[in-house]
């Protein structure tokens, strides 16, 4: 009978029929007075009814303190399958009779008391059971034992590193369970080969799987296993960076779950917390990862409370990361298998959270060396980005970031490739197109709702482009970590010279003209100091062997410009590339850039700050170099009939340069273009009244 005709049994409450034509059961060559009750909980276990099927198998049970095989397997699979509870399942299955070992139903108990032991960390119950259950499958010569079996074996494979044996024994799973008619293990064995497929990043094999499982799980109109096929297909589309898609998924999987009462809703949860902290929502994403821990806890899955301790780990290591350390510490202390991998990465994080960078380094070698072990193509790309952020060799991590890049172009996940693109383009030395592609690569990140990644832990930003301030590691550095007023200033001088040297009695002269008197030794010492402090701040967790921001030696001072950002150089860089691609003819990846350039000018170089001499030229610079962003981008705009963009871009320029003629005039068309005609006469106003102020005559203009 087809899984159309059994749904159409169910659906008539024809429970007795339908247990029997879905073949749930034992072959049952000899049946006993058991049968109407085996089979009431076989199609109450085909339709997820997780508290009828308990109820129709507990009938079997009695006061006995050891149950007959089969009904101990169907508790079990109730309990690990459909409550999601392993640790249910195996209180439940340790009271199943186990003889010779030679039938069928002893078979599948020991499946699925090898499943349970896999998902609560225990290898070596994992690999006693799934041998025995092999064994026993094949004295029965039954094929729904034998699908079972191989699945334990598929799964002890997965933990052992075995990806060879892993999907040999998922296909030969799927063959029995086709031969078996066993729809219940055939959604299985479809939900946990597609998660193999997403480790691998296969994606489009993954969701091929999904979209089997989860027609088949509507069909027998099982819910359970319809939210887990959604959530499977939400982390899926989390990968490929479809994060809307992915949320929805999630969302509607905790609410299928909610409303079975199923310890399922986990694995939903995590998803979803994983999709909000890749959206830049740690308060949200922080709530999600608290609210599945003790759950996942309860009911023994560990295949999510790893990666829940570490999610949540990552969320904290920048605020509170001596917890974040702790929550990383735990994590590795319950991983086994491919989850090692997950723990590690989450432990290097925090441990450098917390100022050891030497610890950060090995165990992010350790947390490659797992990935590699498992084929966890994710995660050796994982590991890799993270290796390259703490190498303290700008060579050596490029060829991590482009080992990494190179995985997820691979695998399909261009959102993470794009994510390591930006960060290749903050390397020292960099193409032109490598530049080029980052711009893109960010404005990609930025529309899909993803965060462009921020500078590596410890990197300093220096920000110029109106109120100067430092940050490093994303934090704003306190007056307090300045210690003086001085070396404070000495930093706006290095940003203004761009890289230049500046001679030793030049600084000092600038910065401690008062003490004129007081000797060139004390203001030289006095420099050192500034320098030291400087250093102290920007420097942050780099190793002492590594090479400092600040360039020194006995004669000059310079700041190395590669290995600190500062917006004023990204401005300029940016801005000039973009007016580059325009003249080239390449108009839409032109205006991304511009667009972007444009955003970043907040305010005229050190604006809050007293003008010196020495700040004139780059200011004069940032600003001539907005003008031309800003009137190019206005061009494109009104070319391209977006009046509202256009008039933005004017009023910018003109707040800058108020005597700007054609701008004027441009805004004049703008706002009567727009209808504005109110605006576009007080703009002729504002006009007429600059130029007689320069002694320039008006031209005739209508409005």
């Amino acid at each position: 009978m087809t899984v159309i005709a059994l749904h159409g049994l169910r659906k008539r409450g024809d429970t007795g029929s339908a247990g029997r034509a879905g073949n749930l059961g034992s072959n049952m060559a000899s049946r006993s007075t058991s049968d109407d009750a085996l089979d009431r909980g076989d199609a109450l276990i085909v339709a997820g009814d997780i508290d009828g099927a308990l109820a129709a198998l507990h009938e079997l049970t009695g006061e006995e303190a050891a149950w007959e095989p089969g009904v101990a397997w169907r508790i079990g699979l109730v309990h690990y399958l459909l409550r999601g509870s392993p640790r249910d399942a195996l209180t439940g299955m340790s009271r199943g009779r186990l003889h010779e070992e030679r039938t069928a139903d002893e078979a599948l108990l020991l499946g699925w008391l090898a499943a349970a032991y896999w998902a609560l960390g225990d290898i070596d119950a994992c690999t006693d059971y799934s041998g025995r259950a092999i064994a026993a499958a094949e004295a029965a010569d039954d094929d729904r034992a034998r699908a079972a079996a191989h699945v334990a074996l598929a799964m002890h494979a997965m933990l052992t590193g075995d990806r060879i044996s892993n999907a040999a024994h998922y296909g030969k799973a799927l063959r029995c369970a086709e031969a078996a008619a066993d729809h219940i293990q055939l959604i299985r064995i479809l939900l946990n080969r597609s998660s193999r497929s997403l480790d691998e990043g296969c994606f489009d094999d993954a969701l091929a799987d999904l979209r089997l499982a989860a027609e088949r799980a509507e069909l027998i109109g099982n819910t359970v296993l319809l939210a887990v096929a959604l959530t499977n297909e939400g982390d899926t589309l989390n990968s490929l960076g479809r994060l809307a898609g992915a949320e929805k998924l999630y969302r509607r999987a905790i609410e299928l779950c909610q409303q079975a009462e199923s310890g399922k809703i986990c694995f939903g949860l995590l998803g979803l917390g994983e999709v909000l902290r890749r959206c830049g929502q740690p308060a949200l994403a922080r709530a999600a990862y608290e609210e599945v821990i003790p759950l996942a806890e309860q009911h023994g899955h560990l295949q999510v409370l790893v990666p829940a301790l570490a999610g949540l780990s990552g969320v904290l290591a920048e605020g509170e990361p001596a917890t974040a350390l702790a929550l990383a510490e735990r994590a590795r202390d319950e991983a086994v298998g491919p989850f090692v991998t997950v723990a590690l990465l989450a432990l290097a994080r925090a441990t450098l959270a917390v100022g050891d960078l030497g610890r950060a380094v090995e165990f992010a070698d350790e947390a490659q060396r797992s990935a590699r072990n498992h084929r966890d193509r994710t995660g050796v790309a994982q590991a890799l980005e993270l290796q390259a952020e703490l190498c303290d060799e700008w060579e050596r991590a490029g060829r991590y970031l482009a080992e990494a890049r190179s995985i997820w172009s691979a695998m399909g996940a261009g959102f993470d490739a794009d994510r390591v693109t930006v960060a290749l383009s903050r390397l020292p030395v960099v193409t032109a197109e490598a530049v080029e592609d980052s711009y893109l690569a960010a404005d990609r990140l930025a529309a899909a709702g993803l965060q462009t990644p921020c500078p590596g832990t410890g990197t300093a930003e220096i920000r110029t482009l109106g109120r100067f301030e430092v940050l490093v590691a994303g934090r704003p550095m306190p007056p307090a970590a300045w210690q003086s007023r001085k070396a404070r200033d000495l930093l706006r001088l290095l940003v203004a010279r761009r890289g230049r040297p500046a001679m030793r009695e030049e600084l000092t002269e600038l910065l401690w003209a008062d003490e004129r008197g007081g000797g060139l030794d004390r203001r030289g010492h006095r420099l050192a100091t500034a320098l030291s402090i400087i250093r102290g701040v920007l420097d942050g967790n780099r190793p002492a062997s590594a090479e400092s921001v600040v360039i020194a030696d006995g004669g000059s001072v310079a700041l190395d410009t590669s290995r600190v950002v500062i917006d004023f150089e990204t401005f300029m860089r940016q801005a000039d590339h973009g007016l580059q691609l325009r003249r080239r003819g390449r108009d839409t990846d032109a205006r991304t850039v511009l667009v972007a350039a444009e955003r970043l000018y907040t305010g005229d170089f050190l604006e809050g700050e007293s003008y010196e001499d020495w700040s004139a030229m780059p200011r004069e610079q940032a600003r001539a170099t907005y003008l031309r962003v800003g009137r190019a981008l206005a061009e494109d705009a009104t070319r391209a009939g977006d009046t509202k963009d256009a008039i933005h871009y004017l009023l910018r320029i003109l707040a800058m340069d108020s005597y700007d003629e054609q701008s004027h005039l441009d805004l004049i068309d703008a706002f009567s273009t727009a209808g504005q005609h109110g605006e576009a006469r007080r703009a002729r106003d504002r006009y007429v009244a600059a130029m007689r102020q320069i002694g320039v005559g008006v031209r005739q203009h209508g409005v």
